[in-house]
């Protein structure tokens, strides 16, 4: 086809500026390790970026006291896994160092967090106070009910809980330092790295100087859309992300255009329990707005999404929807798309 395919538990689940909650973790985590006691925090976070901006300002704010963290990824790095993690944290945590543990491994089908892991850092949970660990875990919300129900024995040992609240719709300087570090850090050449940090080296003036709002929106997803093309999705996203705060009240093109290419970047930076949620809102936006294109291009993807979890009731539904409006719009790709609908069905005979 040719579509480019200061909150803490007893407060329940108000939500929290990352402001607030980094100043609010700073003072407890120096109070706990003047005690020298142990210190965990769950973070519950919505959107990746707004996850990246609190780690960012709550190592600023560290540092400025001359306190180091150490971050761990289990969802990409094995030597951060199940049998290995909490022999890291108490390493860490007795140089002394505050540990950041960014995110969970997931399940095969990359839907859930793997309930092995889950399960081992509840087993094994007495390490925590008994080898002083300091640390905050960062959970997706989609993450929160499962979490709770697997490792609910935590909890005895937790010292708070934040969900993290989105940023202000405000221009972020930080956006920039964000995506160059990401870029540098992409497997590609160094004539690819110096195009993408010329690029940016454009962009960046010319959304800092625009005044309207909208205006930012589209020339951060013109720059998401030149990412994408490049196969850079992580700082893809950050730029469909930032895109979609100047617009985040509009039902319009330009917001449901920003949905897809950060549901399009995310899934293909395996974040795909987020992915779905920004493919939605683009359907529901397109379809209020009658733009038939848009509402076919995502039930496109929708539909390969559903495939690939074998939900394949799912995934036909969304590609008749595609047929359809390639049916009343004369799309060249209808021929292409009945065979792919075909093939789906044929899968549940």
């Amino acid at each position: 086809m040719g579509r480019h395919s200061a909150n803490s538990h007893e407060q329940g689940s108000r939500k929290t500026p990352a402001a607030m909650i980094a100043r609010d973790i700073s003072a407890k985590y120096q109070r706990t390790l003047k005690a020298g006691l142990p210190f965990f925090v769950i973070v519950y976070y919505d959107h990746e970026a707004d996850k990246l901006a609190l780690i960012q300002t709550l190592r600023r704010k560290l540092k400025d006291k001359n306190l180091d963290t150490r971050t761990f990824d289990p969802a990409h790095q094995s030597e951060h896994g199940a049998g290995k993690l909490y022999t890291l944290l108490a390493s860490a945590s007795a140089e002394p160092s505050l540990s950041l543990i960014s995110s969970l491994p997931l399940d095969a089908e990359m839907m859930r967090a793997d309930n092995d892991f889950i399960h081992y850092l509840n087993i094994h949970r007495d390490r925590i106070p008994k080898e002083r660990i300091r640390m905050i875990l960062f959970l997706h919300a989609s993450y929160a009910e499962q979490f709770i129900f697997a490792a609910g024995d935590l909890w005895d040992f937790r010292h708070g809980t934040y969900w993290l609240e989105r940023e202000p719709a405000e221009f972020r300087p930080g956006l920039w330092s964000s995506l160059e570090r990401d870029a540098a850090r992409l497997n590609l050449t160094a004539e690819e790295k110096q195009a993408i940090e010329k690029h940016l080296g454009t962009v960046r003036p010319l959304i800092e100087q625009t005044e309207e709002p909208r205006a930012k929106a589209q020339l951060l997803s013109d720059l998401t859309r030149w990412l994408r093309r490049r196969y850079v999705w992580l700082p893809a996203a950050q730029a469909a992300y930032e895109g979609i705060r100047y617009v985040e009240n509009e039902r319009t093109l330009i917001r449901a255009d920003l949905e897809y290419e950060l549901g399009y970047a995310l899934r293909n930076k395996s974040d795909l329990s987020e992915a779905l949620q920004h493919y939605e809102i683009s359907l529901n936006i397109s379809s209020e707005i009658g733009d038939k294109a848009g509402e076919a291009v995502t039930c496109y993807n929708l539909a390969r999404e559903w495939e690939r979890r074998g939900d394949i009731a799912k995934a036909i539904d969304y590609m008749a929807k595609t047929v359809a409006i390639d049916e009343l719009t004369g799309h060249p790709d209808l021929k292409q798309d009945k065979q792919y609908l075909k093939r789906l069905k044929q899968q549940m005979q």
